[in-house]
């Protein structure tokens, strides 16, 4: 019965909000409890999440690299990703995010240079909070933050770089970015990270890592800091709809190989560019999937754990 009330949500949904630019929509459950989620790159607080919102390596496609046209799950053993999508009513009021990675190589060569997170392994996505839709600002200069103010890129880093935090810095130079980072960091943005082994480095083979997120979204996202006068804290309502696509960087080829350097990944269906572009965004919808005068009772949410997300995902030979 839950399956067909999601399947109609779906569907009326659709019907009542813009689709997908890219034609690709997907819904995002709510946190029934903020509190008990802890951003330390553990999943033990992420029991609740429905598998049936997760992404899951066989969902995983190449947007560029050397395994474009391979399909979903095409890339075997060389880069396997899952990740969660969520978000809580104010006052809370966050976007969630945990993903887990298994890698066959870790490459970080910029992990103490924030400014070159772009450069690694990482994971980026741009941000369309208030579904306008058009072009995020990439560069510096006066068009750069007109297009900050319609959108915005998220950017993190891998896990053993000393530099914590969400990275906005791809989307101005430094000189139109006079308070660094400070959307990405503490009260407004937390990173956790978990990297298996513990002491892998660049260069390690066969790593499994997790980012878990929580942050405030903008609907325009004022550079100059917290104070800006062109700051608007996007607002979580159940039925909403924002742009985004997370995606993926795996540097994995050297200069001595004809391979390409570095392979992009995210969901079957996505668009190699979208982190740049709301147009080229998928649709997210926040459903409200708690009863809020419940809480603390139980919700109708089946419970779900990372053990049985790995469960399936070796059950369908993603993973050993």
């Amino acid at each position: 019965m839950k399956h067909l009330t999601i399947a109609l949500t779906l569907t009326l949904l659709v019907c009542s909000v813009a689709l997908a630019h890219n034609g690709n929509t997907f819904l995002v459950p709510s946190v029934p409890d903020p509190a008990s989620m802890v951003i330390d790159g553990l999943e033990d607080d992420w029991g609740w999440y429905p598998e049936e919102f997760a992404i899951l390596p066989d969902q995983i496609e190449s947007w560029g690299g050397q395994f474009v046209g391979t399909g979903p799950g095409g890339q075997g053993d060389d880069f396997q990703a899952s990740y969660f999508m969520a978000w809580s009513l104010p006052p809370d009021n966050n976007f969630y995010f945990f993903t887990r990675v298994f890698d066959d190589t870790l490459k970080s060569e910029w992990g103490e240079n924030m400014r070159n997170w772009w450069d690694d392994d990482g994971l980026k996505w741009g941000v369309d909070a208030d579904h306008t839709g058009g072009p995020h600002g990439v560069t510096g200069g006066e068009n750069g933050i007109e297009q900050t103010l319609n959108g915005y890129v998220l950017g993190v880093n891998m896990p053993f770089s000393a530099e914590l935090g969400l990275d906005y810095g791809g989307i101005l130079g430094e000189e139109d970015h006079p308070n660094g980072d400070w959307p990405g960091l503490p009260p407004y943005g937390y990173v956790g990270i978990e990297l298996l082994p513990p002491n892998a480095s660049h260069g390690s083979e066969n790593v499994e890592f997790t980012w878990e997120i929580k942050t405030i979204l903008f609907d325009s996202y004022d550079a100059t800091g917290p104070e800006g006068p062109d700051n608007i804290i996007h607002q979580f309502v159940p039925d909403g709809v924002i742009g985004t696509t997370p995606r993926y960087t795996d540097f994995d080829a050297g200069s001595d190989t004809d391979q390409p350097s570095r392979n992009f990944y995210g969901h079957a269906g996505g668009i190699l560019d979208s982190q740049a572009d709301g147009d080229l965004q998928s649709d997210f919808i926040t459903i409200l999937t708690h009863n809020p005068d419940d809480f603390p009772q139980p919700t109708a949410v089946e419970n779900t754990t990372w053990a049985r997300i790995k469960g399936l995902q070796a059950a369908k030979g993603l993973i050993q």
